[in-house]
């Protein structure tokens, strides 16, 4: 995805899906949506920006999962080993 230059129309579908969620009061699926906006920044490698997405969610839900993988936390995404 990255590599053909589709991140952009991906994020567009992504803000427009967290749209309608948030419109629609369907929390789990904006909560989702929101994940994975912050999966597709790791994969882009913008690592801060995921770590920053996946900081906020945490803020709103403090009983929300640090990360989408067990036994991760926030750091990973920054490339960081000191939770470890």
């Amino acid at each position: 995805m990255h590599k053909k230059l589709e991140g952009p129309t991906v994020f567009e579908i992504l803000e427009n899906a967290l749209q309608v969620a948030i419109s629609d009061k369907r929390v789990p699926e904006e909560r989702d949506i929101k994940l994975l906006i912050a999966q597709m920044h790791v994969v882009m490698g913008q690592f801060e920006v995921a770590s920053e997405k996946l900081q906020n969610l945490i803020d709103e839900d403090p009983r929300f999962p640090a990360s989408p993988l067990p036994g991760h936390c926030v750091c990973t995404f920054r490339q960081e080993r000191r939770c470890r």
